[in-house]
């Protein structure tokens, strides 16, 4: 666990940074999908803060790391690769600062 915390910190902190940064270029450049990625970021939070508490309670488990494998992947697959590049299309062609 002294490896796994601080690992959970720092992507804790780095998610928070990173969704407040997007959100405020969503806001920024007019975005029209803002309120839904809005919600996939507090869904995302929401399922790591759980995450978090699970590790807590029950430690590094083969389930546990399934979940995380589970959560991590459907994210990058389904969030990054599809909601973060259609807003980096709508930046790319429509906004310019």
């Amino acid at each position: 666990m002294e490896v796994i915390n601080p690992l959970l910190g720092f992507l804790e902190s780095y998610t928070a940074e990173h969704f407040a940064d997007e959100e405020a270029l969503q806001v920024e450049s007019g975005y029209p999908g803002l309120e839904e990625h809005r919600k996939a970021h507090k869904a995302f939070i929401g399922d790591f803060v759980d995450l978090k508490n699970t590790i807590d309670a029950e430690g590094m488990n083969p389930g546990v790391i399934k979940t995380v494998k589970s959560l991590l992947v459907d994210w990058v697959v389904n969030h990054i690769s599809g909601e973060d590049l259609r807003f980096a299309v709508y930046f790319k062609k429509n906004y310019r600062a």
